[in-house]
């Protein structure tokens, strides 16, 4: 295999390209993710500190069957949420990883494409990965530098 196309293989499989990018973008979903799950965790407590205070309002004992019963089912709660926030955390981020690449890829490859165009080490087309977005940019750009190139090796031939 060409050492090109193994430079190619290998920057397909780094998921963090854009470090300063990825990283807030996953910080900001993580934050949005612990937030909300801040609130519903504040919302459960207060479902079983309402059931509870049903309970103490009907005069039931302290020792109750119906107090060790929420005692059981919060813990219960407790444990499924904690699982829940720390699936949705990874699940989020490696979602995240993935995602953010598909942006920060674009980017990436047009930051080394303008900086080898402008070196004149390079003349073909920008191409972005299979899967990127803004893969709408490629035609316009390479048209947009083509022709600058165009005009800079002819002056004469001045669009009209």
């Amino acid at each position: 295999m060409s050492k090109t196309k193994d430079k190619q293989l290998n920057r397909r499989k780094k998921l963090l390209i854009e470090p300063k990018f990825q990283i807030g973008f996953l910080m900001h979903t993580l934050s949005g993710a612990l937030l909300s799950s801040a609130i519903f965790y504040g919302a459960n407590r207060y479902f079983f500190w309402r059931f509870a205070d049903y309970g103490h309002r009907a005069g039931l004992p302290a020792t109750d069957i119906f107090f060790k019963f929420l005692q059981t089912q919060q813990a219960h709660m407790d444990r499924i949420f904690l699982g829940t926030v720390v699936f949705l955390c990874c699940t989020l981020t490696l979602y995240g990883l993935v995602y953010s690449n598909k942006v920060a890829g674009p980017i990436y490859h047009l930051r080394n494409y303008l900086k080898a165009f402008a070196k004149g080490q390079t003349t073909g087309n920008l191409h972005f990965r299979k899967g990127d977005l803004f893969t709408d940019l490629e035609p316009l750009i390479n048209g947009a530098l083509h022709a600058t190139k165009a005009e800079k090796t002819n002056p004469q031939k001045k669009a009209g």
